[in-house]
């Protein structure tokens, strides 16, 4: 069935929280599963978990208070939260290459003449926010599920989810807060209600994205449109779009013009085929081509002879000899001095990759095809060859006003990822994209934009959150971990930024962690750039007798503050546990109807992971 329809309680909109939002992860996994599961972990990238359960739990945490530090609402949001293997969820599917590794979908939505959009349907989240009033006490607003497979046998065997929290890059994990962050996001009200194959939407009136999801050509949004035309525009390859004031003006924020690479060799296109290494540097630059010796580059240069110079670096092939990674070869001819890199390919006819690996790079890295770089090369030994690594004057992902971000409408329909992502062709990649990269960054992108469009009050300036990890309890003398975000939205810097927390009576602050690192508040945390995001965690003593509620309430200084500053945000529980979350037990899900609903991410190779 489809998500419940809930009855609007209130006629008029209440204001904006004056605060963020408090985002709650409830977790609904029965005991020694999911969010549960007791199996030892080492900790990693300050997720400071010891159970496989607990750094689950932490990563979600950290998650939620991205997005509340992002979104202003008065009713806290709360997400029934759990990992399941596929025989508890058999949505949930896996092979050993492709599987659906996490979905989330709104529990219920409310439409209503009231709202700022008559007839839409609203996500119950973004209602509540609306209205001041929770529409659904006592129930869950978004569901969230999550694999327990990944990595099993059977299950993207050579895969694994990366717990840390501090955005780190790696081929082989997919890292759990990011896959969060963008779950959430559908929850939140990025998906359309169109049944894609048949462009119906069934009983259930537009979603208010589908007042966004722009026609290009026809130039109107498509929810007033009849079922044969949106099911043409949801296979339209860069035929839809998100329309919006503030997608608008956030684009040349987040989006930016496609790199181009040229060489000067006769029989090759003005500007060639190739993809962008995810470690490299922005295109710009070039000088003359040195085919390097060996031609793997699997070992450091020695000598000058690569400096100024743009090395060609053909790929590995496994079992032939020198073998190491796209990043390793890059970064040799990097710290030889080379200005760039051309990989090419090693087989003919070979598709491109986009060489991934980390940290990046200082010089630009592209791959070409083995047809190209055989080219260049027979070029090179005969006479000076020029690549030229530069920008067009399109920016990646967008429509040709430059005003609106392409929709994923691939020519064949992917239930449950056409319409309701970007468009893969985004340069850079944005979180809301159907596909798991390795190299999503925590600051939600483009996506906070679109939310505003849908009717969301967002923060556009700095703004911070605090929530206690684990179990929401408090316990005399015992030691409490709470987690401090900071996130940056301001189109610029936040100068001399400073944290402090003011605790209740008796407690006491015993160790400090992540972005402040000298274990002492208030803590001096310098220039936070655009789109930046900090976590600090904060280890708290607890007093005896303990408060009742026990409040801790993080606040932020800097020296240049801006109106769209939220810099005050508290945690409040009462004793001896805080209402509204559980750590364990059974879920009120409500069932899941059109296909487009089950908002999953498809695990799809795109990306080269090393050869």
């Amino acid at each position: 069935m489809s998500p419940r329809r809930i009855a609007l309680l209130l006629a008029v909109l209440s204001a904006p929280a004056a605060f963020g939002a408090e985002v709650q992860i409830r977790n609904t996994n029965d005991a020694g599963k999911g969010f549960n599961d007791p199996t030892p972990t080492t900790p990693v990238g300050l997720n400071f978990g010891t159970t496989k359960g607990q750094q689950a739990l932490i990563a979600f945490q950290f998650a939620a208070s991205i997005w509340g530090a992002t979104l202003k609402s008065a009713v806290p949001i709360v997400i029934d939260s759990a990992f399941l293997t596929v025989q508890e969820d058999s949505r949930l599917q896996c092979t050993t290459t492709s599987g659906v590794i996490g979905f989330a979908r709104l529990a219920s939505y409310s439409s209503d003449s009231a709202y700022p959009v008559p007839g839409a349907a609203y996500p119950v989240a973004l209602a509540n926010a609306l209205l001041g009033k929770d529409l659904t006490p006592g129930d869950a607003h978004i569901v969230a599920r999550f694999s327990a497979s990944v990595g099993n046998q059977g299950c993207l065997d050579n895969q694994s989810w990366y717990y840390g929290l501090d955005a780190r890059e790696s081929p082989s994990q997919d890292d759990l807060v990011s896959v969060a962050l963008h779950e959430f996001g559908h929850g939140l009200g990025f998906i359309s209600f169109v049944d894609a194959p048949t462009g119906s939407f069934g009983s259930d009136p537009p979603a208010i994205f589908d007042f966004h999801t722009w026609d290009i050509a026809g130039s109107h949004t498509w929810q007033a449109e009849t079922n044969a035309q949106r099911q043409s525009l949801a296979t339209s390859v860069s035929g839809l779009g998100v329309d919006g004031p503030a997608v608008s003006v956030d684009i040349p924020r987040f989006l930016a013009f496609l790199p181009t690479l040229s060489v000067d060799v006769p029989g090759l296109p003005t500007t060639l085929p190739f993809t962008q290494a995810e470690f490299s540097a922005p295109f710009a630059g070039g000088g003359p081509v040195l085919p390097v010796q060996p031609p793997e580059g699997c070992t450091e240069f020695t000598g000058t002879g690569l400096v100024g110079k743009v090395a060609l670096i053909e790929r590995s092939i496994p079992d032939a000899g020198a073998f190491c990674r796209f990043w390793d070869k890059a970064q040799n001819a990097a710290d030889a001095g080379a200005v760039g890199v051309i990989l090419f390919n090693s087989l003919a006819g070979a598709p491109l990759v986009t060489p991934s690996g980390s940290p990046p790079l200082s010089i630009p890295v592209a791959f070409v095809s083995l047809e190209t770089g055989t080219s260049i090369a027979s070029q090179a030994a005969v006479a000076t060859v020029t690549a030229t690594f530069g920008a067009s004057s399109q920016r990646g992902g967008v429509d040709p006003s430059g005003n609106r971000p392409l929709l994923y409408a691939p020519s064949t329909v992917v239930n449950a990822s056409s319409v309701s992502h970007f468009d893969t062709t985004a340069y850079p990649p944005l979180l809301m994209e159907p596909r798991i990269l390795h190299n999503f960054l925590h600051n939600l992108d483009l996506t906070p934009a679109v939310m505003a469009d849908l009717g969301w009050s967002v923060v556009r300036g700095l703004s911070v959150a605090v929530v206690k990890a684990l179990d929401q309890e408090i316990s005399a003398g015992q030691d409490a971990v709470y987690l401090v975000t900071l996130v940056n939205r301001r189109p610029g810097a936040a100068n001399d930024v400073t944290i402090d927390l003011a605790l209740p009576p008796g407690a006491t602050v015993t160790s400090t962690a992540g972005a402040c690192t000298t274990g002492l508040l208030p803590c001096d945390l310098g220039t936070l750039a655009t789109g930046d995001v900090k976590l600090t965690l904060v280890t708290v003593r607890v007093s005896s007798p303990v408060p009742n509620p026990f409040e801790v309430t993080a606040r932020v200084t800097t020296s240049n503050g801006s109106g769209d500053d939220v810099l005050e945000a508290t945690s409040s529980i009462s004793p001896p546990r805080a209402s509204g979350c559980s750590t364990a037990g059974g879920g009120r899900g409500v069932g899941v109807g059109l296909a487009a609903l089950l908002a999953a991410v498809l695990l799809r190779r795109r990306r080269g992971i090393r050869r």
